[in-house]
């Protein structure tokens, strides 16, 4: 730990010394990237924390595609799995433009930074050295946020009209609660200013009755794929939640309603819907269907419904189905539709996912990609066209 510290507070302090071991990470990384391992990097260089910065490089490189500036980005391995993704943070940001916000538990500092540039912002944080690298981190993005390194609930003098947090989340809980969050969101908002508005950002799987806090519940997909649950406390109304697309930034608001799955419709249209994951969460799927609309297939991941009737605004994926087919048939009408890519949308096995994918491709030689699904034992091939 010793170590981590001496290099990140040296980083902090001096251009020149930000600038060399700015250099050397972005030589390992090119040697990561290439395929080059540990051992390799460490008889090619004599840098000293080689360790450090190949644990520097190595996040980098998996946190490309979250960040615009992740080649100047510093996170341990927390930070890496955890930080608020840049498009997820800029929205929010923009979301609570204009505020006074202080960030509890701030990190490695990302969610402050993308509020840093809507509003005023503070990010408090007891481990030091999230503190530092959140100072690293402010750098890359040219961003005023204030970090302080202290322990907020010893020191609660701070105000503001919003309270944000991001509670650390135990690695091993199986079923999330309050209680497991440090801090405990409950807690905070008994100990902070109680006229300011709370902001937390939940883990999305937290079951409904485990959430205690009144207030909006928003949420939020990342290309199809279900990223966070931030609550807000400023409207209060126990039952309002939200659904947002991102990156298309589509939100869609109103009161919860449960949809009972009922038998399959074997009776299939020539479009097909895959309802966004963040409708399903929300509690809000009744807002993006109709009658003319019927579910052909679910599984735990997605529902898909077909209808004769083309919706230009739907909330997910749209499909046209081109082709059914039996699995024995299916390379031939694959390859007949001049296939190139394939994908599969319902539950397989990952193995058995990889394999027939790769089994079919092999025999693929097209420009097109289709996306396959299933109904009972007919294979449903559609083309994408819009999601």
């Amino acid at each position: 730990m010793g170590n981590i510290i001496k290099l990140l507070e040296g980083l902090v302090k001096s251009n020149s010394y930000y600038g060399l071991i700015n250099n050397e990470i972005d030589n390992i990384a090119n040697d990561i990237t290439s395929g080059y391992d540990l051992k390799f990097i460490k008889k090619k260089y004599d840098y000293k924390n080689i360790d450090l910065l190949y644990e520097f490089a190595h996040y980098r490189i998996l946190n490309a595609h979250k960040f615009s500036k992740s080649s100047r980005l510093f996170f341990d391995k927390y930070a890496s799995m955890y930080s608020t993704p840049e498009i997820i943070g800029d929205y929010r940001g923009e979301k609570l433009k204009g505020s006074e916000i202080i960030d509890i538990g701030s990190g490695a500092g990302m969610q402050a930074i993308f509020f840093s540039k809507y509003s005023h912002v503070t990010g408090i944080e007891i481990d030091r050295v999230r503190y530092l690298l959140s100072l690293l981190n402010k750098r890359a993005y040219n961003s005023d946020a204030n970090f302080i390194n202290n322990d907020a609930f010893n020191d609660i003098r701070y105000s503001a009209d919003i309270i944000f947090s991001d509670p650390l989340r135990p690695a091993m809980a199986s079923k999330r609660k309050m209680d497991d969050l440090i801090p405990n969101p409950e807690i905070i908002m008994k100990r902070f200013n109680p006229n300011a508005g709370f902001v937390f950002d939940l883990p999305p799987q937290m079951r409904w009755e485990n959430i205690g806090i009144n207030g909006e519940r928003e949420y939020i997909s990342v290309n199809g794929y279900i990223s966070r649950l931030t609550l807000y406390t400023m409207n209060p109304e126990k039952d309002f939640t939200s659904a947002v697309m991102l990156p298309e930034r589509r939100r869609i608001t109103g009161k919860p309603e449960e949809i009972k799955i009922v038998n399959q419709n074997n009776k299939i249209y020539d479009y097909l819907y895959l309802p966004d994951i963040s409708l399903i969460y929300s509690k809000l799927l009744y807002k993006a269907i109709d009658d003319n609309m019927h579910l052909i297939y679910h599984d735990k991941k997605r529902l898909l419904f077909t209808s004769n009737e083309y919706i230009k605004n739907f909330f997910g994926r749209t499909y046209i189905l081109e082709a059914r087919s039996s699995i024995e048939k299916l390379k031939n009408e694959l390859i007949k539709l001049n296939a190139g890519k394939i994908f599969f949308i319902f539950s397989i096995d990952t193995s058995e996912y990889y394999r027939l994918k790769n089994e079919m491709e092999k025999h693929l030689n097209g420009d097109k990609t289709y996306y396959i699904f299933k109904n009972n034992n007919c294979y449903l091939i559609a083309r994408k066209i819009n999601g």
